[in-house]
């Protein structure tokens, strides 16, 4: 395994190995849907990971949304300090087990509980397209928690794929999704990449990559039949917006 980069089966062996040591209290059906949405978002999880910074230094990292993708991170850069905010305390165990911070917050309400400048990275990906609250606030917040030249992994999924157009041209609102115990409600907001740059740079984040990426890989039979044709002659229809940022001065 390379040091702060993966290939697709360097991660799958991993993360197979993490789903498999690292367990939650949880009924069978919760599990599954875990599982299953730990294997869909695959192709986001390695480009998250192979997204942080290498540094000999021990950088902090501060996750919003946590998951086994955290863990895995932490496995490919072990001497990093970790910390995170969740509205449930479902892996609160695992991750305080390995010395990850883990506080339960609802970053719609309530203030992230760490100061100023506390991090080198944050990773805020397919998060905010859940949230009730303004896009600046929570934005905003995160720049906050972010030292001046950290770095911003942040994604949300793109409403101008192929699929959602059709739904919109036949009258169905593509942003329904089914309501669970956990999240109840969906999506109730997706961007377009324009949308996305300007809600970064106006919050104080330059952008130093952005692009379109497939959630997960397109062997994926979950993938709807329309996108599938497209994602690799047309970028601008994969699933998701994906951006590095560096913080500027507050």
């Amino acid at each position: 395994m390379s040091p702060g980069r993966l290939t697709e089966s360097e991660f799958d062996t991993l993360m197979k190995r993490l789903m498999d040591t690292y367990r939650f209290e949880a009924g069978e059906e919760e599990r599954k849907s875990y599982a299953y949405y730990i294997e869909y978002h695959k192709n986001r999880f390695l480009e998250t990971l192979n997204a942080v910074p290498i540094e000999d230094g021990a950088l902090k990292v501060f996750d919003v949304g946590l998951n086994h993708n955290l863990l895995a991170i932490r496995e490919v850069n072990p001497h990093y300090r970790y910390a995170g905010v969740d509205l449930t305390d479902r892996l609160m165990d695992v991750f305080r087990k390995l010395n990850i911070d883990l506080k339960i917050c609802d970053v719609t309400r309530e203030r992230i509980p760490y100061p100023d400048g506390e991090f080198d990275l944050v990773i805020f990906t397919e998060v905010l397209e859940h949230l009730c609250t303004p896009h600046k606030t929570i934005m905003n917040e995160l720049h906050r928690i972010l030292k001046d030249g950290g770095k911003l992994i942040f994604s949300v999924p793109n409403i101008a794929t192929m699929s959602r157009r059709l739904k919109f041209l036949m009258g169905v609102n593509p942003t329904s999704w089914e309501m669970n115990e956990t999240l109840p409600h969906g999506h109730l907001h997706e961007f377009t990449m324009s949308e996305a740059s300007t809600l970064l740079e106006s919050c104080g984040f330059s952008i130093t990559s952005r692009r379109y990426i497939d959630n997960c890989r397109r062997s994926n039979t979950s993938i709807p039949k329309a996108d599938r044709p497209h994602f690799a002659i047309l970028p601008s229809f994969r699933q998701t917006l994906f951006f590095e940022c560096v913080a500027g001065k507050r």
